[in-house]
């Protein structure tokens, strides 16, 4: 457990006040509530006597109210402490050195099979992930310093659909381009076929291509991340 305390939301303080020193619901006590919410539920509710089945029901779940609440506090309290705990060791140590020494290692590994191999696309796609993983340690790093993830705006990247270098779209996520590729694709070969990603190197912005197949068969559709400027640079220009 950390030894960061997490100051609760002045709701959860209100709660817990009103509800004095309640235990905690048992998964038991959970478990017989919910079915009660489903016995009440699928009742046959008379329409003009008064239904003291679930009556019975509704008030055995009222007084248990308070020890719900309790371990509802609790879990939220969990969850504070989880998100304010301390980044592991590792994070303050990487640095730009021992990122880049990360970044080359995994493309020097892949260059030593055939690219064609498995070996080395799972090669590229464990690259991809620590790169991925990598820049996300970093924001959240300076997000607790206080500090931006980077000294500069490099502008808007954006994902384009193609096939045979006939523009499909453009869209914000790699995920969108590559849905409206895929479902072209599926429209040909069925969903029975297996459908995977292949990138043209092993870095974070390289175009991919779809591929079928254990062969990995091209298809022709292509997904490509293109830097949308955020303003005009006239150096870059001439």
């Amino acid at each position: 457990m950390s030894d960061t305390t997490h100051a609760p939301s002045p709701t959860c303080s209100a709660v817990a006040a009103l509800i004095g020193d309640a235990k905690p619901a048992t998964d038991r006590l959970l478990r017989q509530l919910a079915e009660s919410v489903r016995d009440v539920r699928e009742h046959d509710h008379p329409s003009q006597n008064e239904d003291l089945y679930c009556s019975n029901l509704t008030s055995w779940m009222g007084d248990r109210t308070a020890v719900v609440l309790r371990r509802l506090l609790d879990a939220e309290a969990q969850v504070a402490e989880h998100e304010a705990a301390p980044l592991p060791s590792w994070v303050h140590q990487l640095g730009d050195e021992l990122g880049d020494f990360l970044s080359d290692l995994a493309p020097a590994a892949i260059s030593y099979y055939d690219p064609e191999t498995p070996d080395a696309q799972v090669l590229a796609r464990v690259e991809r992930a620590f790169a991925v993983g990598r820049d996300r340690a970093r924001e959240r790093l300076a997000d607790r310093r206080g500090e931006p993830a980077c000294d500069t705006a490099p502008g808007i990247t954006v994902y384009r659909a193609s096939y045979d270098s006939i523009a499909m779209g453009l869209y914000t996520t790699r995920e969108a381009a590559r849905a409206h590729c895929e479902a072209y694709v599926r429209r040909e070969v069925g969903d029975e076929v297996i459908l995977d990603w292949v990138p043209d190197d092993s870095s974070e912005d390289a175009p991919e291509e779809l591929c079928t197949g254990y062969d990995a068969e091209c298809t022709g559709y292509i997904v490509t991340p293109l830097t949308v400027a955020a303003a005009y640079d006239e150096e870059a220009d001439e």
